[in-house]
């Protein structure tokens, strides 16, 4: 199942005071395509937005308990958690061609480089 990418022409975002997790990431990629990989446990599929506004990617996430019906927390060490990840792209992405998916709680967005971006040969005459 994938997550929703929405992009943005206006800011949005609520000014609220609400304290957030920076989640761990890592990005890979090679000349055709980046791959952002953040690290979202117990976070849901429908649990995370992704939203590109301009050349800022923005990842928000929330973590919440769940049992199943008719069950109550014994104990618990795993808390509630909002996480969010802000993004500036340091090149040009093909905004049609964005995708990502979760899986055991990793969230994988495929960042495809816009033809315009990608390196060219210059043929010497």
């Amino acid at each position: 199942m994938s997550t929703a990418v929405t992009k943005s022409s206006t800011n949005t975002h609520n000014a609220r005071q609400q304290e957030f997790l920076r989640p761990y990431y890592e990005v890979t990629g090679d000349r055709d395509t980046y791959q952002v990989h953040v690290y979202l446990p117990g976070v849901a599929k429908d649990g995370a937005t992704i939203t590109l506004e301009k050349d800022n990617l923005l990842v928000e996430a929330s973590r919440r308990p769940h049992w199943q019906e008719g069950w109550r927390p014994v104990h618990r060490e795993i808390p509630a958690a909002d996480f969010r990840l802000r993004l500036q792209l340091n090149m040009s992405v093909d905004e049609e061609r964005i995708s990502a998916t979760s899986r055991d709680g990793v969230l994988t967005i495929s960042l495809p480089v816009a033809e315009e971006a990608k390196p060219r040969t210059i043929a010497i005459e």
